[in-house]
C-alpha cells in the first residue's frame, strides 16, 4: 500500500526548544478505498530563528531593543515564532522572563494607549452637548478599556474609556458628570 501521513496528525513536541521525538499519526492506503492506521515516532529538527530575552523582562517595563536579540538554532518547526526584534519593542512582559528564554506572543501585551500619570484628553458627551478638557490617568489602559481620570478642577475620579493615544471618551447618559 501507500504510506499517508498528514501534516495536521503530526505532533508537536511539550518544549519546542528541545529536539524530542513526537508522534505522528497517518495510514496505509490499499486495495482502492481502504486503510488501516499506522503511527511512527518522528525527530524533525530545522534551522529556525527565534527572538530570546538577553536581559531579565520584568512584567510592566516596556521592552527595549537592546533587551532582546536573534539566535538561530535546531529546532521542531512551530508557526508563528516571533523572529523580528520589531515585533516586541515596546511591548510589556506579562510575567517575569528569565534572560536566554524564548519570546512568545502569549507571554506579551501591547504596549497602553495611555499609562498612570498621562495627561489625557477627555470628551463628555451628553445627547447633542460636547464638552472636553484635559485629565490625568490614575489607571493605565488600552483602547476599549476602562480607565481612572482625576478631573483637575475638583480632583474627582470618573470612569473612562480609552479611545486612541492619550484619548478617552465619557458618554454621559443621565448620569452626573464631575
Amino acid at each position: 500500500g501507500e504510506l499517508d501521513f498528514d501534516l495536521r496528525h503530526l505532533g508537536v513536541p511539550a518544549r519546542t526548544d528541545r529536539l524530542s521525538p513526537v508522534l505522528w499519526r497517518g495510514d496505509v492506503l490499499y486495495g482502492g478505498n481502504r486503510r488501516f492506521s499506522i503511527w511512527a515516532r518522528v525527530s524533525i529538527a530545522v534551522k529556525s530563528v527565534r527572538l530570546v530575552a538577553a536581559t531579565t523582562l520584568k512584567p510592566a517595563e516596556a521592552i527595549s531593543a537592546a533587551q532582546v536579540r536573534l539566535e538561530t538554532i535546531e529546532t521542531f518547526p512551530v508557526a508563528g515564532r516571533m523572529a523580528s526584534v520589531d515585533q516586541v519593542v515596546g511591548m510589556i512582559p506579562r510575567r517575569l522572563l528569565p534572560a536566554g528564554s524564548e519570546l512568545r506572543r502569549a507571554d506579551l501585551i501591547g504596549p497602553k494607549d495611555i499609562s498612570a500619570g498621562d495627561s489625557v484628553e477627555v470628551e463628555v458627551r451628553a445627547g447633542n452637548t460636547r464638552l472636553a478638557f484635559t485629565g490625568t490617568a490614575v489607571t493605565a489602559g488600552c483602547v476599549g478599556d476602562s480607565i481612572s481620570v482625576r478631573n483637575p478642577g475638583t480632583k474627582k475620579l470618573f470612569q473612562a474609556h480609552v479611545t486612541g493615544k492619550g484619548t478617552a471618551l465619557v458618554q454621559a447618559n443621565g448620569s452626573r458628570v464631575y
